[in-house]
């Protein structure tokens, strides 16, 4: 008989290698939970507080999570474009920087920004004027999201980035869920147009006695003819409604024929009458049936 192959042990690179990737995979709001859970499969705090900072950190960025600003029921992002260092990020509403604990995901401190860190003077316009035309786009569409407009200068032309995000928590029901958007634009040389890309990621995790997760990403390019800035900012507000809700809209068509076409080829076809067989029915007597031819 042939000797098993002795499985080889993990190195200590191997074993953060692949907790990180555990943790970065955490679904919507369940990232204490798997670091508790990874904690258990290394034997070693040590090794996962090691990593906790530098892991959060990208997560909480990545997921654009939302914090609450202390003294106040105000909300900020935490996003990459509005990133100044390790725990600092611009809220480019109000002009403030947060300092942020990516370990307890809150907002520990405020305070004005810095010129340099605040939004350019020549890009200031453009950021407030799609500020202000998609509030109530994302107050009608996402009722518990929070966005965040950041404005930059490349040589002379303004570039904007919208970050749109949206969680809902519900693990008593056993599902938590997230909506992610980012729309870049940026003004041609010429001004004659803006160059908009966009990304909408979706992650919804269902855990009743199973683990189920949709993970779904969606990116956008098109160009935009530029007039003014409250014109441009409104033919932008449009077509990102237009477009996420269009997206939207065939998530829910896909899924909701799931269980005639995709599901249905993952399990076993019913009969023609669409009934299941009644094991718990008929379980007894098959047991006396077999006992008795083997006799």
């Amino acid at each position: 008989m042939a000797e098993e192959e002795e499985i080889p042990e993990l190195t200590t690179e191997e074993k953060l290698d692949i907790a990180k990737k555990l943790l970065l995979q955490s679904p919507p709001g369940e990232i204490l939970q798997v670091a508790s859970d990874v904690k258990t499969l290394l034997g070693d705090d040590k090794l996962l507080n090691g990593i906790a900072s530098e892991v959060f950190k990208q997560y909480n960025t990545e997921q654009m999570i939302v914090v609450t600003l202390p003294d106040s029921e105000d909300k900020a992002l935490v996003t990459t474009a509005g990133e100044i260092d390790a725990t600092h990020y611009l809220d480019p509403r109000s002009g403030q920087v947060l300092t942020v604990d990516h370990i307890k995901q809150v907002c520990t401190e405020l305070r004005p920004a810095e010129e340099k860190e605040n939004t350019p003077a020549e890009a200031q316009p453009y950021r407030k004027s799609l500020q202000d035309a998609v509030t109530n786009y994302v107050k009608d569409s996402f009722p518990s999201a929070e966005f965040a407009v950041y404005g930059t200068i490349s040589g002379s032309n303004p570039s904007l980035t919208l970050c749109i995000s949206s969680s809902k928590f519900s693990p008593k029901n056993y599902w938590n869920g997230r909506w992610r958007s980012t729309w870049t634009a940026a003004l041609s040389g010429d001004k004659s147009s803006w160059n908009v890309t966009g990304e909408i990621q979706v992650v919804v995790h269902y855990f009743e006695e199973g683990n189920v997760q949709l993970d779904t990403k969606h990116d956008v390019t098109l160009t935009l003819k530029a007039k003014d800035e409250a014109a441009d900012a409104a033919a932008l507000t449009a077509e990102i409604a237009k477009t996420e809700q269009e997206y939207l809209a065939n998530l829910e068509e896909t899924y909701s024929n799931l269980s005639e076409t995709t599901f249905k080829d993952l399990r076993r076809t019913l009969p023609v009458t669409r009934t299941k067989f009644p094991w718990a029915q008929v379980q007894h007597s098959l047991a006396s049936e077999l006992k008795r031819n083997a006799k």
